[in-house]
């Protein structure tokens, strides 16, 4: 819900004032609302998650995201410094379980369906600004964890996965597969 000019006034004064490269969390509103529900619903089938318009509303839009992205590798370059699309963010989610507060209206999506939105989210930068590095956060375990890494997206996160049970001792088999 940052708006623009706050996340482009914040990278430049990492960049310019602290002498930083600077990595961008973006969240996957940036696709739409439109298409987040088909993915959600209609590919997937997670029929019971339901988006909010205000989230799209007042999110980053796809239009200032590319002109802001523009503006921010052009002053990196300038600077020798290097601006990277860390994808993605969770995806906040209109509360509909009972293990949470009954009051709490949203709660933030994670694991396979982020990760298929934020896939999604990938390819349209990629067409967009296939220049701008990538890294890569959301729904990554020992299945997927190579592909990723295939599609040239670094670093890959892979820490919700090594929260679970088993934590580090998963790691073995994202290097066999």
């Amino acid at each position: 819900g940052c708006p623009a000019g706050e996340i482009e006034a914040m990278v430049l004064f990492l960049m310019e004032e602290m002498g930083l490269h600077v990595t961008v969390k973006l969240n996957p509103t940036l696709l739409g609302k439109e298409a987040v529900d088909g993915l959600l619903h209609d590919v997937l089938g997670y029929t019971d998650v339901e988006t909010r318009a205000e989230d799209f509303e007042k999110d980053l839009q796809w239009g200032h995201a590319l002109e802001m992205t523009d503006r921010l590798v052009e002053r990196a370059r300038a600077l020798g410094r290097e601006l990277r699309l860390k994808l993605s963010n969770t995806l906040v989610v209109r509360n509909h379980r009972a293990f949470f507060p009954p009051g709490e209206e949203a709660m933030y999506l994670s694991g396979p369906p982020l990760h298929v939105l934020t896939l999604a989210l990938v390819e349209r930068f990629r067409r967009a600004r296939p220049e701008v590095p990538l890294s890569f956060s959301a729904g990554v375990d020992n299945r997927n964890f190579a592909d990723c890494v295939a599609l040239g997206l670094a670093p890959v996160t892979v820490c919700t996965d090594l929260l679970k049970p088993g934590g580090y001792s998963r790691l073995p088999k994202y290097l066999e597969n």
